[in-house]
């Protein structure tokens, strides 16, 4: 693994620092708890490790935090383990001073309310067999990266997994360096960044979970090409105009490729007004869109409205749409009416029409032009829909449209 030589230099440096006292746990196969005096040698180092100490757990051993366990670590925490062995917050609590250091070579599990929190540098390499993940929570389990933190993980990070009954999270306010996979069944929120020490296609993060930016609200930043899972939504809160501070951002310089379910909620009773609008993604560059939305009622028959630009994605509120002023023809038939997607017309002249799909709501999801007697609808979900089409003299044609897919 690519911190083996950064693991042993730490081994080195600190065994012969001369102030410094190198604490070793022993206890085999067996699990043993932080807390165990005669686990340690040469003595037990107590909760609070101070700078220029060092934690050793080497071979097969395997420690546990269990909930009587609050950690300061100042110093630095070398895990060097066998593949099979690993280290348990079990309940407990690590915390990560600024100048504390973790090297881990092993498993590493938070779990059942265990937390840890990262303000200094943490590095996590390698997970069982190379195969399994670096860290792995579940069971109400948490990462607290502070704004000073650093984490690097260099294979793969599961917050929870299918059927958790746990609500786990992972929150970003420093650096998280994902070389790996985040498998996400819980939440990743916060208002720091996360990124690849290598190339743009890694870090990828897949599952059902939710990215919720900031912390109500704020910017998560993602610097490397992120495609939000097809499987998972993206949590934005608004309470003002203010990019960061009144409304979340997903941002960063890395591009985005979208999907999913995008969830907007008003925070802090916050009522929109016509005409406000709000940059919640931005990258280098953006492609494809959300497969379904869930937008908050606006009051005044106002509506939401979704630009998915070449650089950012924008919502924006409307004043009550033309939809609610529109007068139905009876000369237009649209057919099949239910349809799984194709609808042909019949009753229009031989000319080139513009049109706009409306959801229910008022909400615009399509739009363009047509000089043909058929046209595709790009929803993905099942829903009633609304079709307005314009001819040359400005007449306006409103039609229901039942999507079943």
């Amino acid at each position: 693994m690519k911190n083996t030589f950064t693991i042993l230099a730490a081994i080195i440096f600190y065994s012969f620092t001369a102030s410094a006292t190198t604490y070793t746990f022993s206890r085999g196969m067996t699990n043993g708890y932080w807390t165990c005096p005669s686990c340690w040698s040469p003595s037990y180092p107590g909760t609070t490790i101070s700078l220029g100490d060092t934690i050793l757990v080497s071979g097969t051993n395997s420690i546990v935090f269990d909930s009587t366990s609050i950690i300061n670590m100042n110093g630095t925490m070398i895990f060097d383990t066998q593949p099979w062995a690993q280290s348990l917050i079990y309940g407990g609590k690590l915390i990560i001073g600024n100048t504390g250091k973790i090297f881990n070579n092993g498993r590493f599990i938070i779990c059942f309310g265990g937390e840890l929190e990262i303000l200094g540098n943490v590095s996590f390499a390698g997970g069982i067999l190379g195969a399994e993940s670096s860290i792995f929570m579940y069971n109400d389990a948490k990462i607290l990266i502070q704004a000073t933190g650093n984490l690097f993980i260099e294979d793969s990070l599961n917050v929870g997994y299918m059927n958790d009954p746990g609500f786990n999270i992972v929150i970003t306010n420093g650096i998280l360096i994902n070389d790996g996979r985040i498998d996400n069944y819980g939440v990743l929120n916060g208002t720091g960044s996360i990124t690849t020490s290598t190339s743009s296609s890694n870090g990828i993060i897949i599952g059902p979970g939710s990215v919720a930016p900031g912390l109500s609200p704020g910017e998560l930043k993602t610097d490397f090409d992120f495609t939000l899972s097809q499987s998972g939504s993206l949590d934005i809160e608004i309470g003002g105009t203010t990019a960061g501070s009144d409304y979340d951002v997903l941002g960063g310089t890395g591009d985005k490729k979208l999907g999913g379910i995008l969830n907007v909620l008003l925070y802090n009773n916050y009522v929109p007004t016509a005409g406000e609008s709000y940059t919640i993604i931005k990258g280098g560059a953006i492609s494809e869109t959300f497969d379904a939305i869930n937008f908050p009622a606006l009051p005044n028959n106002m509506t939401w409205e979704i630009s998915y630009n070449p650089t950012d994605v924008t919502l924006k509120v409307n004043a009550a749409t033309a939809v609610n002023n529109i007068t139905a023809y009876s000369n237009l038939k649209i057919y099949p009416n239910p349809t799984n997607g194709q609808i042909l017309f019949a009753g229009l002249n031989n000319e080139t029409y513009l049109y706009t799909i409306y959801t229910i709501a008022g909400q615009k999801i399509q739009t363009g032009t047509f000089d043909k007697k058929e046209l595709e609808l790009t929803a993905k979900t099942s829903q009633l829909l609304f079709i307005e089409i314009v001819d040359a003299q400005n007449n306006k044609i409103l039609k229901p449209i039942n999507l079943i897919r």
